[in-house]
Order: structure tokens, then C-alpha cells, then sequence
């Protein structure tokens, strides 16, 4: 070829890698039933042996990737070149959970020092928060956070604090959505006076965190008067000049980088409510194993590298298997979060259909992410991956123990997972008109010893890789999201048609809705 591709299916070895994904889709599974397809890592295990991702696939989707300059693409983002090239900015994520003693690639000294510096500030502020030493407007010590933020301001964080809270852990409450009910239900279940307030915002203009914000800034007025601000309210932003708007004092902001996206950001200042729940030593541990998940990436050869294979999987069965969702079952139920966690990381990066050089994709490009925690969805919808007839590949997470007082459970909710694992696999002979289980039904099992800190980030990370890896092979850019800013400016001009006394009525819902808001 004459020039770079720009996406796998222009890649010379593409005709092949067609050929054998064919092949190998048509053969069943029980054909590999003996066969061990595993990558392993500390106390991690990912296996892929109930997928039709054969060596040779791997080999094929792995030169492929060499055609797409993938090393040079993942270099760049690692060394923070502008690779969201839509916005002309870095995806520096990585830099978050760097040692400053052992760089893992060389970083521009102001990025360096900004990280170490935020780092210090979280440190500092976790730490006094959890001693007591912080004291509200009342002179009582603050023992409760309500998180105020949407996206990824919200549900990476709480699905890292509720996979690791535990007795020592200060309860958290994330206030998200802008209905009133939700808002009145939060601020009603909580004593002010004990309360610290985080407000996550990167642009400080997302409609449902700023009304939650200035809603909540009303509150401790009324309850606490202006000191309520000064004690009690923390921002976490990239624009500090709106925040003076806000009436939060400057001096208890936290500067968020343009640099950092907000799916990708709970291991910045935007996750603060996870120091500050579980602290500081438990969230230095999850950016320890966020940190070990880069160097594997970065290191290992794409056929043997685990967030890469994890990509393979993916594209084997949504652009040559027309698998359009993808099931995430977690079986521990402290991991019940981690799918909406991924539904967002996954879909918002890479649901695109607008390629690098602005051109429409014509393939297939991400999917839809869904699923529950196990052994609760086996009653529900594992009737369906089952006997179905479309094909849905699940991805089963789990643990082999946890700290709990009952371990005669592990053996049943593990048991449960290869089970299920197994069942969808390999099927069973029919022996009458309805028992009928065809199996070739792909899963992935991702397997730790036990649920700490150190694996969950490890595991987190491993998935911004993963995505990072498709959007290469897909030929797009995983770090905007324009629709959603489509929405935020939809909603606002909306909202104010809707303040409108003399407002033409433009359809009746318009109307309907004026009208009851008003009754």
C-alpha cells in the first residue's frame, strides 16, 4: 500500500484476518474444548478459552496493528502528544498514576510537578479530613461526603468506593442526576454540619452538576450561613474562574488539567471522594496497580498483551460475529458498579462514527455494554444469552475469595461463574423438544485471587487500554464526546425557551410541559 491505513479493514493482512475469523467463527467450541487460552498476570487471570480467538486470529489482529503504527500511537499517547485530535489535546490519564521515581516514559517536567503537587494537595487534604482534624462551621468534625458530579465525575468513583469500602471506609452519597426528588432525598438524609460537599465539574458548565451545586450552596447558606462554603465545599475543576460564580471559595479548589478526560479521570483530583472515603494509602494502592497495567501495555507484545487480546475479542465478534451488545457479570456484588463504570469508559469512547480524517466509518464500530451481578443474573436475562438466537459474548469478573465472615459462599459463587462458563460454551445434547442448549456461546473470564486496591485499578486501567487499542484498530478518536456536548447545548437553550412567558410554542410537548410547570 502506498499509504498508512487508517483503520484495520485497509490493512493489507485484513483479507486474511477476514478469512481465518470466518473459519473460526463457523467451528463450535467444544472443538477447543481441551485447549488452555489464558494470559496471566499477579493473582490475575484472563482467560479467553470459550472464544473463537485462535493464535492465528491474534497473529493476523497483531499485524494488523503494526500496519496501524499502533507502537508509535500508543507511545504518543503515553508521552502526552495531542492524540484527541478533535479538541488538539493529550489523553495524559496515565501521567496520574506515574512514580515520580521511575518514569515509565519521559514526561514534560510541568506535567511531572502539576501531578506530584495535586497529589500532595489530595494527600494532605484526605488525611486531615479523616483524622477529624477537619472541622465544619459548627466546630464538629466532618464525617460524610456527598459527591456532586455526573459521568465520570460520578461513576468511576463510586464504583472504586463501593467494590472497596469497608468499616474503617466515611460513607459517601453521589448526587448526580438533576431531578429535584433525587437532590431533596440527599441534602434531607444528611446533617449539614457533618458533611463535606465535592463538587466534580471539568468544564463547570454541565447543566445537572452546576444546578446541584448552586442548589446545595443555597442549602448550607440557609443551615450554616456563608461559613457553610468556606468549611464545608470542595471543587474539583478545569475552569477555577466560574467557581468564584458559585461562591466557593478559591482557596479550596483543586485544578483539574484540560489534559484529562473525564471517563478516564477518577485516579486525578476528580476521584478525591475515594482518598477521602477510604484513604490515602488505599488509593495510592489502586494507582499502583493502574501503574503496573501501563507497563504491561506498554511492553508487552500485542499477541500476549492482555488489554490488546481483550480488544481482539471484542472486534472478532462485533465486526465479523455482528455481536452488537456485550454482556458484564460481575460475580461478587461489590463489583456490581464496574459494568456501569465500563458502559461508560466503552460506549462514550467508542461509539463514533467519524473516523480520524473526518470520513464515516463504514463498519460496525463499539457496542452496547449491559449486564448485572451474578448470581442475580442468572434469574433474570441468562435465560436469554442462553437459548436466544442472537449471540451476546459475556464477560465474566470475578474473585476466588473475599474478606467476609461466610467463605462457604466463595465455593458456591465461583462454582456458579464456571458453571455458567462452561454452560454457555459447550451446551448439551438435546433430549427433547424444548431442551434445547446449543452452547457456542463466547464468554472471557477475568479472575483475581481476592478484590484489594491493587487489582481493581490494575484491572480499571487494563480496560482504558482496551479501548484505547480498538479505537486504533477502528481508526477513531476515544477521547471526545461530541454528542454529549450536542446535549448540553440542546438542554440549555431548551431550558430557556422554557422560562419564556411569551414563547412561541414550537410543538406541544413544549406547550404541555410550560404549561404544568407553571400549574
Amino acid at each position: 500500500m502506498n499509504h498508512r491505513p487508517l483503520d484495520f479493514t485497509q490493512t493489507s493482512i485484513f483479507p486474511l484476518l477476514e478469512a481465518e475469523a470466518r473459519k473460526a467463527l463457523s467451528r463450535h467450541l467444544r472443538e477447543w474444548k481441551e485447549e488452555d487460552r489464558t494470559l496471566v498476570s499477579d493473582r490475575f487471570l484472563f482467560d479467553f478459552s470459550t472464544t473463537h480467538l485462535t493464535g492465528a486470529l491474534a497473529g493476523y489482529f497483531a499485524e494488523a496493528l503494526e500496519e496501524l503504527d499502533f507502537d508509535r500511537r500508543r507511545h504518543a499517547m503515553f508521552v502526552g502528544e495531542p492524540v484527541n485530535v478533535t479538541e488538539n489535546r493529550p489523553a495524559l490519564h496515565t501521567a496520574w498514576r506515574m512514580d515520580p521515581s521511575d518514569y515509565l516514559v519521559p514526561l514534560p517536567s510541568e506535567v511531572v510537578e502539576y501531578v506530584i503537587r495535586m497529589r500532595d494537595q489530595v494527600k494532605r487534604l484526605s488525611d486531615r479530613f479523616r483524622s477529624g482534624e477537619w472541622k465544619g462551621a459548627t466546630g464538629k468534625p466532618l464525617r460524610r461526603i456527598v459527591n456532586i458530579g455526573i459521568g465520570g465525575s460520578h461513576l468511576g468513583p463510586e464504583a472504586v468506593i463501593r467494590a472497596l469500602e469497608n468499616e474503617n471506609s466515611f460513607p459517601v452519597t453521589f448526587l448526580s442526576n438533576v431531578d429535584g426528588r433525587h437532590t431533596a432525598d440527599v441534602l434531607s438524609a444528611i446533617d449539614p454540619e457533618t458533611t463535606l460537599f465535592v463538587v466534580v465539574s471539568k468544564s463547570f458548565g454541565t447543566l445537572e452538576t452546576l444546578t446541584n451545586a448552586h442548589t446545595t450552596i443555597e442549602f448550607l447558606k440557609n443551615k450554616l450561613g456563608h461559613s457553610g462554603l468556606e468549611r464545608h465545599v470542595v471543587a474539583v475543576t478545569a475552569a477555577p474562574g466560574r467557581i468564584a460564580e458559585a461562591g466557593i471559595p478559591a482557596s479550596h479548589v483543586l485544578p483539574l488539567s484540560e489534559w484529562t478526560g473525564g471517563r478516564f479521570s477518577l485516579w486525578s483530583v476528580a476521584g478525591i471522594s475515594i482518598p477521602l472515603a477510604l484513604g490515602f494509602e488505599t488509593f495510592d494502592r489502586l494507582l499502583e496497580g493502574a501503574r503496573e497495567a501501563d507497563k504491561e501495555f506498554y511492553y508487552t507484545p500485542s499477541a500476549f498483551n492482555i488489554a490488546v487480546v481483550w480488544a481482539m475479542v471484542h472486534l472478532l465478534y462485533r465486526h465479523f460475529g455482528g455481536a452488537s451488545t456485550e454482556a458484564y457479570v460481575p460475580y461478587r456484588q461489590r463489583l456490581a458498579l464496574i459494568k456501569d463504570h465500563f458502559q461508560q469508559l466503552f460506549m462514550e469512547s467508542l461509539g463514533k462514527s467519524v473516523r480520524l480524517d473526518g470520513t464515516l466509518a463504514d463498519y460496525p464500530v463499539g457496542s452496547v455494554i449491559w449486564g448485572g451481578p451474578g448470581t442475580n443474573a442468572q434469574h433474570s436475562f441468562f435465560q436469554f444469552l442462553h437459548q436466544a438466537p442472537e449471540v451476546v459474548p459475556v464477560y465474566f469478573l470475578g474473585t476466588v475469595k473475599d474478606d467476609h465472615p461466610y467463605p462457604h459462599h466463595d465455593k458456591l459463587l465461583i462454582a456458579n461463574l464456571l458453571a455458567q462458563r462452561e454452560a454457555l460454551a459447550y451446551g448439551k445434547p438435546q433430549t427433547g423438544a424444548f431442551d434445547y442448549f446449543p452452547g457456542n456461546r463466547p464468554s472471557v473470564t477475568l479472575l483475581f485471587d481476592r478484590l484489594d486496591a491493587y487489582h481493581l485499578g490494575y484491572l480499571l486501567a487494563l480496560a482504558e487500554h482496551k479501548v484505547f487499542t480498538e479505537s486504533v484498530f477502528w481508526g477513531i478518536n476515544p477521547f471526545d464526546q461530541p454528542g454529549v456536548e450536542l446535549g448540553k447545548i440542546l438542554a440549555k437553550r431548551i431550558a430557556r425557551q422554557l422560562e419564556e412567558v411569551s414563547a412561541k410554542e414550537e410543538n406541544k410537548i413544549l406547550k404541555f410541559v410550560r404549561k404544568n410547570l407553571k400549574d
